[in-house]
């Protein structure tokens, strides 16, 4: 289970460092069209997804990779609907853009990774705690 969240968290970090240095304002998605810069944008997240679902997956605890799917089922859902309402009506607004690129680059990042693996952990302390309290 180590190994297994150890490779998923240097995957997510590797793929954060890549949205970050190698496609945030680069001149490759400069010059491409909104649909391809969306479906990159999107390719990524669904990479960190996936990474975080198959580490969570070897958890005893469940509602670690629930949690997982269900935030990232969300968060995804909302880019593609404002992507659709990007590609159809091309938004203006620079305040919307600035929190749907905040929202990407913080669930690209380990950090909400981390942030279940640390739940994981404080709970798992709890139950031991209450299991030696009652024994």
């Amino acid at each position: 289970m180590k190994s297994k969240t150890l490779l998923a968290f240097l995957f997510i970090t590797g793929v954060s460092w890549l949205t970050y240095q190698a496609f945030e304002g680069s001149r490759f998605l400069k010059d491409q069209s909104q649909f391809i810069k969306h479906s990159v944008n999107i390719f990524f997240l669904l990479s960190v997804f996936s990474a975080g679902y198959f580490a969570f997956s070897f958890y005893k605890q469940t509602w670690i990779r629930t949690i997982w799917l269900l935030l990232y089922s969300l968060i995804i859902a909302i880019l593609l609907l404002f992507g659709f309402f990007d590609l159809l009506l091309t938004i203006k607004a620079q305040n919307i853009r600035n929190m749907l690129s905040g929202l990407k680059m913080f669930f690209c990042s380990p950090l909400p990774f981390v942030l279940l693996i640390f739940l994981s952990k404080i709970s798992s302390f709890h139950l031991n705690k209450s299991i030696k309290t009652n024994a």
